[in-house]
């Protein structure tokens, strides 16, 4: 795939992938010529993804992927080479075979939406639609309602079109044309007022109204391997009155499962993140940078986990969200559970 223009020293890149597994970044105005003793490329990223079939997406510095019998994946670029060797965001939902060519759709950098189509256990092709910001997100899928939406028997290799404000799906039986539909209007329900009864009663302490609220959408995958890289959990924070979010604070049952964790926090095109390393039941994730959050917006955080090089078979942790630190703003819904992981270790 052609990139856009990229800053730094090789502006003119394209990114390749195949049956190796290996991710290309190369210089088209020099694409390296062969040397035994290693790649004369502008950069390569090994053993993050498994074979690939289809055609990569970009958008607004980042390379998106699925893989054969993997999930969606993105990689951040910056000045023209791989921000990290590892996604800096990924999905749950896995791919079969041949994975997927993953479409973006958005008004200019804002609204993005990244559709692809996957084959289900049963031949059918499904439409997904994800937030590239946060690939763990899910906004829709054909299935969630198969009798107004199914789209038809599944065709390899077969992108969506994305044009006018629709989604239109290929496959072996027909074609579907996909578009938003009007929510109605609920019909207010009448109810009775039921009468004053004077009772003598004290006057209990105030409680704070929560100015953002913690909602948990997607738990931890639950295992994990030695080295290995899962999603975490993911949550949002729904806000009304604006915050700015500065830290989070996750508590982990059994630390020693993960060498690394790193948060993605993502708000209407802001993105912001932090890593922590290290065997801490309590973990403070400081943001690189402040996420203000605009009143009745909301942002979502995504944790993904790297497991540690060793485990002991069988161990489990749990992970919790404790705190949020936005300034003097209550928040609600603490502690939010993000679900349980256990080692995945070959006896």
């Amino acid at each position: 795939m052609l990139l856009p223009d990229q800053p730094g020293p090789n502006p003119h890149l394209a990114v390749s992938a195949g049956k190796g597994a290996t991710i290309y970044l190369v210089n088209r105005d020099n694409l390296g010529q062969f040397n035994a003793s290693g790649d004369q490329i502008v950069d390569e990223i090994n053993g993050q993804i498994r074979m690939l079939f289809s055609t990569p997406a970009y958008f607004n510095g980042r390379i998106y992927l699925i893989p054969n019998s993997d999930i969606p994946m993105a990689f951040d670029l910056v000045n023209g080479r791989f921000a990290s060797n590892t996604p800096s965001s990924q999905g749950s939902i896995i791919f079969a075979y041949p994975g997927a060519t993953p479409v973006v759709s958005a008004n200019g950098t804002l609204d993005a939406i990244l559709w692809a189509i996957e084959d289900n256990s049963n031949g059918i092709a499904v439409l997904h639609a994800f937030d590239p910001n946060n690939l763990a997100t899910e906004f829709y899928n054909s299935e969630q309602n198969s009798a107004r939406d199914r789209a038809g028997d599944y065709v390899k290799f077969v992108p969506p079109t994305v044009v006018n404000g629709k989604v239109y799906v290929s496959t072996a039986s027909q074609l579907s044309t996909y578009a938003l539909i009007g929510s109605p209007t609920p019909t207010p329900t009448a109810s009775s007022t039921p009468s004053a009864t004077a009772t003598s009663t004290s006057t209990p302490a105030p409680t704070p109204t929560p100015s953002a609220v913690v909602t948990v959408f997607k738990t931890a995958k639950p295992s994990i391997k030695p080295k290995h890289s899962i999603p975490g959990g993911s949550f949002r924070l729904n806000t009304t009155g604006g915050v700015t979010v500065t830290s989070v604070t996750i508590t982990f049952s059994d630390p020693s499962l993960f060498a690394k964790a790193r948060l993605t926090a993502t708000s209407h095109g802001t993105q912001r993140s932090a890593t922590v390393s290290g065997s801490s039941s309590t973990e403070t994730f400081s943001l690189n940078r402040p996420l203000p959050i605009k009143a009745g917006k909301s942002a979502q955080f995504s944790l993904n986990l790297k497991g540690a090089a060793t485990m002991t078979s069988g161990a489990t942790s749990s992970q919790a969200v404790t705190a949020v630190s936005a300034g003097s703003a209550v928040v609600g819904g603490l502690p939010a559970s993000l679900g349980s992981v256990t080692s995945d270790v070959k006896q």
